[in-house]
């Protein structure tokens, strides 16, 4: 009778142990890969909130100007914490502190060679797995940014969700230089705003169109807008706003219970057909009596157009002496950005505004507006271009 193991019945329980460990490590490390995975995109939609509302305070995402200099992601973490906008806890990842234009230059297409020195500068060289901030400066006409990190599954299902292709560079250095990209096919993911900077010219991005509802009585009422997409919205925008409404403005959100001055959205659309041949130039200095007397003219009342002019005319007035502003006539964007209301309002006002600052003055031919009779159930929505123009 045997009392023990043969050689060969050893190797072959050392040989199935052996295995047996491989697959179960292999497992570990795959769910410890997509746990790291998962931790930095969290921390990246963290930090892409705290630019949002940096933006919501300042009419511009965080530059690389002498006004918040953002030299690379530390920097940028502070500038957030400073406005109390992000929590104190870092993300865990760290980048390379080095100067952007001694990393960039070099790399930048003649093309962009005026953007490097004068507006938009960004970093392509992010070590692996390390989060980035790719800004767009504020004195571009449509601003933007990216936050990217090089996720550690390139075969990540999320990557494909992620805002793909280049930035700022040509299609040359895409070929060049594909892995300075969004591109998911080096696992690099990228969230930000949806226009792309090199779009950028086409893009048009509403900042914050705001509803107003005024029912005869309190009454349950729908609403839903249509644009590209939806980025941010107040209460939560979820294939519309189901809401109760009091005939002095109030909303209330039968979710929660929790009340509103208005419906507030933020988003994407198409860029409108603009007759730059009218509008109006104003000097910056008379920019706030002149929207007042404009929007009282479309219809809007006092505390209407005092809350349009706090949220606008500080973005208008900047370094240069001029601005042209146009409003889009009602017709066209009702075509835009389709708003559907339930019940069906008995007036209806839509006030969107797109403008540029100018150096010098020109000449357009003044806007005319017909201020509807408010009667019935009167819905008002006012907002305008988050972007300035670009050539006019």
């Amino acid at each position: 009778m045997r009392k023990g193991f043969t050689l060969i019945e050893l190797l072959v329980v050392v040989s199935i142990i052996s295995t047996m460990s491989s697959v179960v490590l292999a497992g570990v490390q795959a769910a410890r890969i997509k746990g790291r995975d998962s931790n930095r995109i969290s921390q990246m939609r963290q930090v892409q909130l705290a630019v949002e509302l940096y933006y919501a305070n300042h009419g511009q995402y965080p530059s690389l100007r002498s006004t918040n200099i953002v030299q690379n992601w530390s920097d940028l973490l502070d500038l957030l914490r400073a406005e109390k906008l992000l929590a104190t806890e870092p993300p865990s990842i760290t980048v390379e502190n080095t100067s952007l234009f001694s990393r960039i230059v070099s790399k930048l297409n003649p093309l962009h060679s005026v953007y490097a020195l004068n507006t938009t500068i960004q970093d392509p060289l992010y070590p692996a797995q390390s989060y980035g901030y790719m800004p767009g400066d504020s004195t571009i006409p449509y601003q933007n940014f990216r936050i990217r990190s090089k996720l550690e599954n390139i075969n990540n299902p999320i990557l494909q969700n992620g805002l793909s292709g280049k930035f700022l560079y040509t299609d040359a250095d895409e070929v060049s230089y594909p892995q300075y990209s969004c591109a998911p096919l080096y696992g690099y993911y990228c969230i930000g705003p949806q226009q792309n900077i090199s779009a950028g010219f086409n893009a048009f991005q509403p900042g914050k169109p705001v509803v107003y509802l005024y029912p005869q009585w309190t009454m349950p009422i729908s609403v839903t807008v249509s644009p590209v997409s939806i980025e941010e919205s107040i209460p939560e925008y979820k294939n519309g706003w189901n809401v109760v409404a009091d005939p002095d403005g109030t909303i209330t959100d039968p979710r929660d219970g929790k009340k509103y001055p208005y419906l507030y959205w933020e988003g994407a659309s198409n860029q409108p057909r603009i007759d730059n041949r009218k509008g109006a130039v104003v000097k910056t200095s008379e920019i706030k009596s002149f929207l007042v007397n404009a929007l009282q003219q479309q219809g809007l009342i006092q505390h209407e157009y005092d809350e349009f002019v706090e949220y606008w005319a500080p973005r208008m007035t900047t370094h240069l002496p001029y601005v042209y502003v146009y409003f889009i006539p009602q017709v066209v964007y009702d075509k835009l950005i389709p708003m559907t209301i339930t019940p069906t309002p008995d007036t209806t006002i839509r006030v969107y505004m797109v403008w540029k600052a100018l150096e010098t003055p020109i000449s357009v031919i003044p806007q005319s507006f017909s201020a509807p009779e408010r009667k019935g159930f009167t819905v008002v929505e006012w907002g305008g271009d988050r972007s300035q123009l670009g050539d006019i």
